[in-house]
């Protein structure tokens, strides 16, 4: 049996600010914790660092869904 590690961070409930990351080693489940978490009024973005810069993620605004992400590249980063 495999061991996976998915640490998940709530930062706050601000507009227009990642609201939540998901942070987690390649092939450990993100795009379906990201379809998972993903409802109405939340939109989680899977691997988003694929088609977005880390300094333009808090600027993101989708229809006035809370957002966050689920990726496995944004420990990269530990200043976001």
């Amino acid at each position: 049996m495999r061991n996976i590690m998915i640490e998940f961070i709530f930062l706050g409930n601000i507009k227009n600010v990642v609201t939540f990351m998901i942070i987690s080693a390649p092939r450990s489940g993100t795009g379906v914790a990201a379809n998972w978490l993903s409802t109405d009024t939340t939109l989680c973005l899977h691997d988003a660092l694929f088609n977005y810069h880390y300094s333009s993620l808090n600027s993101l605004s989708f229809q006035g869904k809370k957002l966050g992400i689920a990726d496995t590249g944004i420990w990269i980063f530990p200043s976001i």
